[in-house]
């Protein structure tokens, strides 16, 4: 078993990026302190949080436009089997208004001990990255994420997924991969859905509908705590719906499927 939390070669990764070809800026940019802090809460002491604050001070990456980087919690919930057009028209009642409507593709990494998934490393608390590629219809090319996310095990929600999260976008994801098995990291699983996502400007909240193969559509609500995740799911009636709160491999057991897996 290779020590997965041993110190990050700083100067292997910078070889190997000029190898490839990657343009190195001349000054390095510093990383903020608070996030810094931030990454390494969600992956303390270990490789992954090492890399991914190397490559944003080489500004390889940077921490991405949602909306929910700038909370340091991603509170969620999801409600199986909803309708989603009938959803929208309650929606647009309340003046959300559409901002992503495409194909997702997720691809989740972990190490051949399955570090991460297994709590192994990480102070015994499960964690994960993912590589996201996002898709309009409308676009011609696929844009790239980053996500870095833990469940925060002290946090006293009952109803809602309470997690540490981070999403930096990714300008080579190509480089990004080889990176990542640089650090003994391999794709583990990925799965793929179409997702419209609508947002509310008056509320921290977002609607999230997901359509994923042979699994009824449902709709995952993100926002700042219960109370208002609550409102809204009254006032889209959705309170008798059967919910989840777990990991995205909860949802595929509920419907007695399986990811596809790599290893």
């Amino acid at each position: 078993m290779k020590n997965f939390n041993k110190e990050l070669n700083q100067e292997k990764i910078l070889t190997h990026l000029q190898e490839n070809w990657v343009r190195i800026p001349n000054k390095v940019f510093s990383v903020q302190i608070n996030q810094k802090q931030r990454i390494e809460n969600i992956l303390w002491d270990n490789k992954v949080s090492d890399l991914i604050i190397l490559l944003i001070s080489y500004g390889l990456i940077q921490i991405s436009e949602n909306i929910w980087n700038k909370f340091e919690r991603e509170k969620e919930i999801k409600i199986l089997d909803v309708k989603h057009k009938k959803i929208e028209e309650k929606l647009f009642e309340l003046w959300a208004k559409i901002n992503f409507k495409g194909r997702i593709i997720d691809t989740y990494f972990d190490t051949i001990d399955n570090d991460l998934k297994n709590w192994t490393s990480n102070n015994k608390i499960k964690s994960s990255i993912r590589i996201r590629y996002k898709k309009t219809p409308n676009e011609k090319s696929w844009k790239y994420y980053c996500t870095i996310k833990r469940r925060d095990k002290e946090s006293k929600e009952s109803l809602l997924r309470d997690c540490y999260e981070e999403e930096f976008e990714i300008f080579n994801p190509i480089i990004f991969y080889e990176l990542l098995k640089k650090i003994w990291l391999e794709k583990y699983k990925l799965k793929v859905k179409n997702r419209v996502w609508y947002s509310l400007d008056s509320e921290k909240i977002k609607f999230d509908f997901d359509d994923y193969e042979n699994i009824p559509e449902l709709l995952e609500i993100e926002a700042e705590d219960s109370e208002t995740a609550m409102k809204y799911i009254k006032e889209l009636w959705l309170e008798k719906k059967e919910t989840l709160n777990w990991w995205s491999s909860s949802l595929f057991k509920h419907y007695w499927l399986k990811m596809q897996k790599f290893f």
